[in-house]
């Protein structure tokens, strides 16, 4: 076969594979600092409660466009590799229980739903690949950095949807922030500081701490590896602190 004649996209596949993550990788990256920048192009404060919501809106509405394309992209690899008879093998003979029934297949590949309430946002939902142990957290999980909250973001739905997690035990666990991790890790950095700040909070509403007060003695040592801790920690407490005072 000549091969001069074929696209340049088949002739070099993988280098196009590798430009295409660059550029899914490049445009991730410009979310956060196009959001504020976006949002300093308005006659809002970005510290305001519009404000916060219209840099959300800005930032998570394209986030979750690029998230999905890269889903699309993964599950297309996996399909590639593992054929509908060969997963239909390694799932012969197990028992996935009634969640099961409420799982979508694509391919012969199974794929299950979670969803406990949201956290991060009320539809936050992650994908579970029971046969490869693989899920898919979105902003459920974070790891390396702080957690970001919203507005719209509660942290006693979140620890609900981080206990489904666990209760899965993945093998392999793909967070909406920071690099493909295990189940130990997301503990870490994403299910421990969310106990911390609901019982922190807790404890300081059921003894008559002010917020002020709150926010200060909030333990953030164990935490302090996480990135923009500094920044970040003080708005999770505050908020925190709000949501169990009005439960």
């Amino acid at each position: 076969m000549n091969t001069a004649a074929l696209p340049l996209t088949q002739r070099h596949p993988k280098l196009w594979l590798l430009a295409a993550a660059a550029l899914w990788w490049a445009l991730y990256q410009t979310l956060i600092p196009a959001s504020v920048a976006l949002v300093a192009l308005l006659p809002v404060a970005r510290d305001s409660h519009l404000g916060s919501a219209l840099q959300f809106f800005f930032y998570d509405t394209p986030k979750v466009l690029l998230l999905l394309t890269g889903v699309v992209f993964v599950m297309g690899m996996v399909n590639s590799y593992f054929t509908p008879q060969r997963t239909r093998a390694l799932l012969a003979g197990r028992r996935e229980g009634l969640a099961n029934g409420m799982a979508a297949t694509l391919g012969g590949v199974t794929l299950r739903l979670v969803h406990r309430g949201g956290g991060h946002t009320p539809g936050d939902m992650m994908v579970y690949v029971p046969a490869q142990g693989v899920v898919f957290t979105g902003d459920v999980v974070y790891v390396d950095r702080i957690l970001g909250m919203h507005p719209v973001s509660r942290s006693k739905p979140w620890l609900a949807t981080f206990e489904a997690l666990q209760a899965l035990q993945p093998r392999i666990v793909v967070p909406g922030h920071g690099r493909v991790t295990d189940l130990a890790q997301a503990q870490r950095d994403t299910g421990e500081l969310l106990r911390a700040l609901r019982a922190h909070t807790a404890r300081a509403v059921d003894e008559g701490v002010d917020l002020g007060t709150a926010v200060r003695t909030f333990d953030a040592r164990p935490f302090a590896h996480l990135k923009h801790t500094e920044v970040w920690l003080p708005q999770l407490v505050n908020r925190t602190y709000l949501e169990v005072e009005q439960e």
